[in-house]
């Protein structure tokens, strides 16, 4: 039985190739992941500010309700 090692070894150059293109696209899809993290952490962060916000609107609110009530 005759191997043509010719085309075995394009086919190997091509899965290579294959590879690299695969590796190179994982590694952008894992920064663009970094990066949605870092993201959603802002978010996160900005969300906090905002409910504390809200919560102090709120008591601010109470108390200028209180004191109307009480002139």
């Amino acid at each position: 039985m005759h191997l043509n090692t010719h085309t075995y070894g394009g086919g190997l150059t091509d899965i290579s190739r294959d590879m690299t293109v695969i590796s190179r696209d994982l590694t952008d899809i894992s920064r663009d992941l970094t990066d949605i993290s870092r993201d959603m952490t802002d978010i996160s962060r900005d969300l906090t500010d905002i409910s504390r916000d809200l919560t102090d609107i709120s008591t601010d609110m109470t108390d200028i309700s209180s004191n109307s009530t009480n002139t």
